[in-house]
């Protein structure tokens, strides 16, 4: 489903985010576009765990559980 290297999955994003990223190194502690990229991923999959289901059946609250690897 991915390209992986020593157990990390490489991802491709616009130039336009990379630049954007960049501009954020240094500070907020961040030292590298994978710490951003990192936190972002992170924040968003937890939004997505708790986020209700839209078209969902009667009495489903939450997403599912995606496994992971």
């Amino acid at each position: 489903m991915g390209v992986y290297m020593d157990g990390y999955a490489i991802l491709k994003i616009p130039r336009e985010l990379a630049d954007e990223m960049d501009r954020w190194i240094g500070t907020r502690g961040y030292r590298s576009r994978a710490e951003i990229a990192k936190e972002a991923i992170r924040q968003f999959l937890d939004a997505m765990r708790n986020a209700p289901v839209v078209g969902a059946e009667v009495g489903v609250e939450k997403a599912e559980e995606v496994p992971v690897g």
